[in-house]
């Protein structure tokens, strides 16, 4: 009798053990799979317009000021409450403001989440398009070129919020950042950091690639070009970047073919007020 009763309770005890399993492998039904998104043309174009909002997303938020917040060159208007005048508090800004921000609960780490999250984007991307056979090859170097591009913009503004510049030892030896080149599998692959000198190395393969492989067209075929990368908006990257990096023979190479290929000019006085007056249209000069 104990025999059969502990068949029995073994029995009982698989059944939901089985069921557990079956279940954790299979997708959530309100998701798509990562196989179903680069399974259509419209799928690539949907990852590939979700990275550029990811990417407008992290340099158009708390990123955008960081440079005057530590600098102390953000200041905040009085407001006027029962004719007291007050300055209204920094809120979400207030701990970096007040030089108190702490490595453990800090106010900028969703950037460096967000910044990582972005650079897994375009890996995902650069990895599954690769060899899509319902891509040309004219898009598939496109979507290639435009995502190693993000991937390097997303890793720049890492280096610059949490590492020190390439001349803070002489051979750029310090601690810069991790440099994710593939995706990576959660509680297999943990990266480390790679040197200053080591992360500009990887940089410029990157961007050396991503000019590489540029075409005329665009990866996506609706919105204005300017707001995607290309080889103008690339070379414009990559000599800022070389600039800073004390890259001085790249940094005039890739200026010097900005300001005389791109087509763009600065704006004159005559116009200047003109041209901030639009709606919605950039300015002239932007790239």
């Amino acid at each position: 009798m104990q025999v059969k009763f502990n068949k029995i309770l073994q029995l009982l005890i698989a059944i939901p053990l089985a069921s557990c399993s079956e279940f954790l492998v299979q997708e959530p039904s309100d998701q798509v799979s990562i196989n179903e998104q680069f399974s259509t043309p419209t799928g690539v174009d949907q990852a590939v317009n979700g990275m550029y909002k990811s990417l407008e997303s992290l340099i158009s938020g708390k990123y955008f000021f960081y440079a005057d917040l530590v600098g102390g060159n953000l200041g905040f208007t009085p407001s006027r409450i029962d004719y007291v005048l007050e300055v209204p508090p920094a809120i979400g800004i207030d701990q970096i403001y007040e030089f108190r921000d702490l490595e453990a609960e800090s106010e900028y780490s969703y950037v460096y989440e967000e910044a990582y999250s972005l650079i897994n984007e375009a890996n995902l991307i650069i990895e599954r398009t690769a060899d899509l056979n319902f891509l040309s090859q004219d898009k598939r170097n496109q979507i290639r070129a435009e995502a190693l591009a993000t991937r390097v913009l997303a890793h720049y503004i890492v280096s610059l919020l949490y590492a020190q510049n390439i001349n803070y030892t002489p051979d750029g030896s310090h601690p810069g950042v991790v440099y994710n080149n593939r995706t990576l599998i959660a509680g297999v692959d943990y990266p480390f950091r790679k040197t200053m000198s080591e992360t500009w190395t990887l940089m410029q393969e990157d961007l050396d690639e991503a000019l590489s492989l540029f075409t005329p067209v665009q990866a996506m075929e609706y919105g204005p070009d300017y707001s995607y990368f290309n080889a103008t908006t690339t070379r414009a990257l990559y000599a800022r970047m070389a600039l800073q990096m004390n890259s001085w023979q790249k940094a005039l190479e890739y200026s010097d073919l900005v300001i005389r290929n791109s087509g763009v000019q600065l704006m004159d006085s005559l116009n200047y007020i003109k041209e901030w007056e639009k709606p919605e249209a950039p300015v002239a000069e932007i790239i």
